[in-house]
């Protein structure tokens, strides 16, 4: 199956929110800054149904303890996987890890969250390029147009390098001229 972009769902942002507390929860004074990021963040904008959460470290001594702990809730850790000082990992969708009685929601979508000292630079670069893309339609637009040809230019099986490099190029150029 190729690269499969879902219209926007407005339940992305509410699952984030929840994905939010939950880490909030679990790794509690850890936590400098957690911020929903990518596509699934921004209303009309098409996505591969897979939240992106930000967490900026309050302390990056904690990251090892961090990644075991979490990886103990059933995330993959992907380790340093583009960028030295930022960890990836992924978790499929199911059962939250830390459920809230009163929300009533018990199962989050699939998401990748990404941990980094605070201030990272790639972090603030993603929190900049949303805001572009949430402050302008045109913007929005356009990159929601290039990922939809990415998708079908990248083929089945995809060719995530294709897909991932234009989305890439893309973002540098609009984080260089904003």
């Amino acid at each position: 199956m190729g690269i499969a972009l879902q219209p926007h769902n407005p339940n992305w942002i509410q699952q984030a929110n929840l994905l939010i507390e939950d880490l909030k929860s679990m790794l509690a004074e850890n936590i400098e800054r957690a911020e929903h990021v990518g596509s699934t963040a921004v209303p009309g904008l098409s996505a591969k149904p897979k939240l992106h959460i930000d967490i900026e470290l309050a302390d990056a001594a904690v990251l090892q303890d961090l990644r075991a702990e979490l990886c103990g809730t059933g995330y993959a850790d992907l380790g340093f996987l583009h960028h030295s000082g930022e960890v990836q990992m992924t978790r499929p969708a199911g059962e939250r890890f830390r459920f809230q009685q009163e929300s009533g929601e018990t199962r989050l979508m699939a998401h990748r969250i990404c941990l980094a000292p605070t201030g990272f630079h790639t972090m603030a670069q993603r929190r900049a390029f949303r805001d572009m893309l949430l402050q302008s339609n045109d913007l929005a637009r356009t990159y929601g147009t290039l990922k939809a040809r990415l998708a079908e230019e990248a083929g089945d099986p995809p060719d995530w390098n294709h897909y991932n490099g234009g989305k890439t190029s893309f973002f540098e150029s609009v984080i260089a001229s904003g």
